[in-house]
């Protein structure tokens, strides 16, 4: 059904339109999402959106991102307006990111997996987006660090070995895998080594998180499953 919205072009998008402007969906599960190459109805329109393109299905693709909360959402239509103009939206998607994983930070919901939001700040946020990844680390202890190790140029590394150098996390073993991320990028960031040494010379590195330390260091790569944008 997607294909052969999308082989109709711009007449289709009025209807995508308003088949969105309901508020509706429709999740498939397991087969059903492979068959139609989409998690739900709606992430198939969407990317229907960036099959059609043109200025109709650009305009629509901005006004649903100004409206979503839906982080595969924001992902999809961050990818969409990338391709379509390449810089022209990237600070709209990238806003959109940061407040959709502020309200999830602050309301803790349980139910909704951010990682979209995560990666669309790393694709597209470069050093701006640090210090909201810094913050929202307490609460998403996993994703945030891949993002900030994963930051172009380096970008994410000082607030990576902030994270890592944290007292409340050295005590409590918080910081275990913010260690491991700086192993897995020392390498190539000469400051992420260094703070390894320092950290390692005052006797802070806890049982735990030298295993942890020993993989990252040992090739062990941790990244984002699914790369959406």
């Amino acid at each position: 059904g997607f294909q052969a919205l999308a082989a109709q072009g711009a007449p289709a998008v009025a209807a995508i339109h308003e088949f969105l402007d309901k508020n509706l969906d429709l999740a498939f599960g397991g087969e059903a999402a492979e068959s139609a190459g989409a998690a739900s109805l709606c992430a198939g329109l969407l990317d229907t959106l960036g099959q059609i393109g043109g200025p109709e299905a650009l305009a629509l693709s901005r006004q649903v991102l100004q409206n979503t909360a839906d982080p595969l959402e924001i992902a999809l239509l961050a990818r969409n307006l990338e391709e379509a103009a390449p810089g022209q939206y990237t600070q709209e998607a990238v806003d959109a990111a940061r407040e959709a994983l502020s309200a999830l930070t602050q309301n803790q919901v349980t139910n909704v997996d951010p990682a979209p939001l995560f990666q669309v700040l790393q694709t597209y946020g470069g050093a701006a987006v640090a210090e909201d990844l810094a913050k929202a680390a307490p609460e998403w202890n996993y994703y945030a660090p891949i993002a900030l190790a994963d930051l172009p140029s380096g970008q994410g590394i000082p607030a990576l070995i902030a994270l890592a150098q944290d007292p409340a996390g050295l005590q409590t073993g918080n910081n275990k895998f913010a260690l491991q991320m700086l192993a897995q990028v020392a390498s190539n960031y000469p400051d992420a080594a260094a703070a390894l040494v320092e950290l390692a010379a005052r006797n802070q590195i806890t049982d735990v998180a030298w295993r942890s330390i020993a993989g990252g260091l040992g090739g062990d790569q941790y990244q984002f499953a699914r790369q959406f944008p």
